[in-house]
């Protein structure tokens, strides 16, 4: 967490000085940078406390009281500290939330694999890139709501008083740039006519040529660099993707809004709710395809019997 956070830290600084905006890119390096991160202590740690069992009996139980210690010695500081310490109050329930959903997703994930051959490599992919995908659009949000107001209050729609086109005069309008962001406007997250309705749709393209990027990797590894994917399991895994990050846009409009009207602070709650919804709607959806491409008689590549 140390790690992650200082250098999470490092990227937003790094993007304010070179005039990009945090939004776009804080979260994907977050993603990104919590796996490796956390696969890398976690087998690091692993291999040396599983090869000290034996002949340092005592160095486990040192461990787990050095970490109790430290937890409640964190505790007492951040709770001291004004501007952190909201996070002791809003910060635990998104993360067990997302604990069990990604859980579940796991469930899913474990039986997939063992009714699907091939189908292991294609998940972390998917699930990984629509989460990040959505959680972009999540800081997004709830930086527009952030300059605009305070948790528990909806920003009001502003005039527009720009002169139509046609030069001739019309009445004010409300600005379609600046919709509210309420719950009632969520399912127009994709199709509506402001800016981050337009932010929505450029993100869900991308997630196009980033899907065939990956799956032609994929396989060209799996196979051994003897094979391509198949056309029918492209056309079905582009379709799986453009579902889930879809349903994950939609869903991250939501929950942003319905966040702020409880007065809660959508940057503490957010992302964890849409990345775990991620790891499940993925999974979900690429078992969907997978499974109808076995009924069409179909495979990721030629040569893998599923």
């Amino acid at each position: 967490s140390f790690l992650l956070a200082s250098l999470m830290t490092g990227v937003v600084i790094f993007a304010r000085r070179h005039g990009i905006n945090p939004d776009n890119i804080a979260s994907p390096i977050a993603g990104m940078l919590g796996d490796f991160c956390t696969l890398g202590l976690l087998s690091i740690i692993a291999e040396g406390l599983y090869s000290s069992s034996e002949n340092f009996l005592w160095v486990q139980p040192v461990i787990i009281v050095g970490y109790c210690a430290l937890a409640v010695a964190f505790f007492r500081f951040v709770a001291t500290d004004d501007t952190v310490s909201i996070v002791l109050k809003e910060g635990w329930k998104p993360v067990i939330v997302s604990m069990c959903v990604s859980s579940l997703a796991g469930l899913v994930l474990q039986h997939s694999t063992r009714r699907f051959r091939g189908l292991a490599p294609f998940a972390p992919v998917m699930n990984g890139a629509g989460g990040n995908l959505a959680a972009v659009q999540s800081s997004r949000l709830s930086t527009e709501l952030h300059c605009n107001g305070a948790p528990g209050i909806m920003p009001v729609r502003r005039l527009s008083l720009k002169r139509p086109r046609g030069g001739r005069r019309r009445r004010p309008r409300l600005d379609s740039d600046v919709d509210e962001i309420t719950p009632k406007a969520t399912f127009g997250a994709l199709f509506g006519r402001n800016r981050h309705a337009g932010s929505a749709r450029v993100l869900i393209t991308l997630s196009v040529p980033g899907a065939l990027c990956y799956v032609n990797l994929i396989v060209w590894l799996r196979s051994g660099g003897t094979a391509l994917p198949t056309f029918l399991f492209i056309f079905l895994y582009i379709m799986a993707t453009l579902t889930q990050v879809s349903i994950l846009f939609v869903f991250s409009h939501g929950i942003v809004a319905y966040l702020w009207r409880s007065g809660l602070n959508p940057d503490n709650a957010a992302i964890p709710y849409v990345t775990s919804l991620g790891d499940l709607v993925g999974t979900v959806c690429l078992t969907i395809a997978f499974f109808v491409l076995v009924q069409l008689g179909g495979t990721p590549w030629g040569g893998l019997p599923l």
